[in-house]
């Protein structure tokens, strides 16, 4: 996440409370647009861990075809 907002900072010329910001801004509007079981992990990658989402994700696309 850390190299994401580093990115944010230089191409937009902001500082890191902004980056931080627009981060949580993405992040939260991602959550409301994905499946209930893809929220947590969301939750895990924007803390810098490394979820295991492999059935749960495989589960979540299969719902989004019917």
């Amino acid at each position: 996440m850390n190299e994401l907002k580093q990115q944010i900072m230089d191409k937009l010329g902001v500082d890191e409370a902004m980056a931080d910001t627009a981060i949580q801004l993405v992040l939260g509007y991602a959550k409301t647009k994905l499946p209930e079981s893809l929220q947590a992990p969301i939750d895990s990658i924007a803390k810098g861990e490394n979820p295991d989402i492999g059935g749960s994700a495989m589960n979540a696309v299969k719902g989004l075809f019917g």
